[in-house]
C-alpha cells in the first residue's frame, strides 16, 4: 500500500514501512520511536537502501500500525490535523 500527501509518501508492505526522509525528518522519526517502541529501523535493509530511504519494521497490530502511520504524517511531515491523505496504491 502506498499513502501520500503533498509533504511525503509512505509505503507499507509485509510489515515494513518505507519512508524517504530528509535529515531533519529522520531526527523527528527517532523521537517518534520513543512513543512506539515496537517499531524499529531495519538496519540491513536501510543500509542497502539509497541515503534518504528508511525501512521500519512494523510488527504490531493494525490499530497500533495505523496510529504510527498517523503520527508519521503529523509529526515527521508536520501536517495539520486536517491534512489530505491519498491511497495511491493498495
Amino acid at each position: 500500500m502506498v499513502l501520500e500527501t503533498d509533504a511525503g509518501r509512505l509505503t507499507y508492505a509485509d510489515r515494513t514501512i518505507t519512508l524517504d526522509l530528509t535529515d531533519t525528518e529522520r531526527e523527528r522519526l527517532e523521537s517518534l520511536f520513543e512513543s512506539f517502541p515496537v517499531f524499529k529501523i531495519e538496519q540491513p535493509a536501510t543500509r542497502k537502501a539509497p541515503d534518504a530511504t528508511v525501512h521500519i519494521s512494523a510488527l504490531a497490530d493494525p490499530k497500533h500500525t495505523a496510529d504510527f502511520v498517523e503520527r508519521v504524517f503529523r509529526r515527521i511531515y508536520e501536517l495539520d490535523e486536517d491534512y489530505e491523505l491519498r491511497a495511491v496504491r493498495v
